[in-house]
């Protein structure tokens, strides 16, 4: 199949395979009135990142990254006869600076790098009812705004705590995740009020890597599609999550002796060690995540991240929170042995995120970077940064 650029192109393809989809299904939820009226909303939010490389890593230095987001969402109203029908668009701007050519990390300490200035299609999707408190969703999809999601680790600025390294790193243009995603087809049913399962089929190759300021589709049967499968449980104040990934077609292996599968797998738990569950007196959450992949053909082959994750209001109900985390990538043998890599890089984090407004926040963050890359050329770096967010 040819590649389909632009957002003209691009626009046509996915109204015409979301009236496709839509029309073959029954899928009006049971409990979603027909006369639901319309809900447009419209977001707007800048995120600026000042980071200095204080010490230690490739070389000292300064940066200033930055990341735009237009949102628009549109709920209910019964549009294509389809009451609960939800659309979602997300569009994305970023400078390109990279950080990480100072610190030489593998894991990225700002979660906004991109390395590539481009005005992006980040997302585009149909999210449709189908009763029993399920939910099939199509379209461009950030495949982590629902899988591999720590809710506590989204503090943090550092990539991994975002999803895990040995995921974040497999594929042959990763997967469908920040800045570049695929089209997608996700099933998410909630069993009882406690277990949700969620599956997903994924284009393989997000957008076009050859031209990778592009929003681009490009289907083959030689590309191929990543599968993913998650269960989740959430009671109380405890969430535990579960999944397991692959690609339909075997990746180059690192020792050059052909091909092999590409495959994973994740768990995460998330709890509430103290503190009210509204959050007015404030609350501690703890995390911690395990994953791994197939060292033969992905770099990381193991990773464990946990944190801690105190918030409270502040003067005039304004939030503030603190974080204390650690990303540990394992890298792979026949990785090490490629590129004669240490065993793996940790990064300890330490943040404080501040509400100033109801628009403004504010974030300083350090960042001990322990074997960059496992390039034993490389001291621990310091990485000591300012983020600044705007919403409307």
């Amino acid at each position: 199949m040819k590649p389909i650029n632009g957002f003209a192109g691009l626009a046509r393809w996915l109204s015409l395979c979301t009236v496709f989809v839509m029309g073959g299904i029954e899928a009006r939820a049971e409990d979603a009135p027909v006369d639901e009226p319309e809900s447009v909303e419209i977001a707007v939010a800048y995120t600026a990142d000042v980071w200095s490389n204080l010490a230690g890593g490739a070389r000292r230095g300064v940066r200033y990254l930055d990341n735009l987001d237009l949102l628009l969402d549109i709920e209910g109203g019964g549009a294509f006869g389809l009451p609960g029908v939800q659309f979602h668009a997300h569009i994305l701007y970023n400078n390109g600076q990279s950080f990480s050519d100072l610190v030489g990390d593998a894991q990225v300490v700002s979660n906004i790098e991109t390395q590539i200035e481009a005005i992006r299609l980040f997302e585009a999707w149909a999210d449709i009812p189908i009763g029993g408190g399920g939910s099939l969703r199509f379209g461009l999809y950030d495949l982590n705004s629902e899988f591999d999601a720590v809710d506590a680790g989204a503090l943090f600025l550092n990539s991994s705590h975002g999803i895990g390294a040995e995921f974040a790193s497999s594929g042959q243009n990763g997967p469908s995740i920040f800045p570049v995603t695929s089209l997608a087809l996700r099933l998410q049913r909630t069993i009882t009020p406690q277990w949700t399962v969620r599956a997903a089929i994924l284009d393989a190759v997000p957008g076009d890597p050859n031209y990778p300021k592009r929003t681009a589709i490009k289907l083959s049967d030689e590309q191929g599609a990543l599968l993913i499968a998650e269960i989740e449980r959430q009671s109380g104040g405890t969430r535990f999550v579960a999944g397991h990934w692959f690609y339909t077609r075997d990746q180059a292996r690192f020792d050059a002796a052909g091909v092999a599968p590409s495959r994973g797998g994740y768990a995460l738990l998330e709890r509430r060690l103290a503190g009210d569950e509204d959050g007015t007196e404030g609350e501690l959450r703890g995390f911690a995540r395990a994953g791994f992949a197939d060292r033969r053909t992905s770099p990381v082959a193991a990773y464990f991240g946990a944190g801690l994750n105190w918030s409270q209001p502040f003067m005039f109900e304004r939030e503030h929170a603190l974080g204390l985390a650690v990303a540990w990538a394992e890298f792979g043998r026949p990785y090490r042995r490629e590129t004669l890599a240490k065993q793996r890089e940790v990064n300890v984090e330490l943040t404080y995120r501040h509400s100033l407004s109801d628009y403004v926040t504010v974030q300083p963050d350090i960042q001990l970077i322990f074997s960059p890359a496992g390039d034993p050329s490389l001291d621990t770096a310091i990485a000591a940064g300012l983020r600044v967010v705007l919403e409307l």
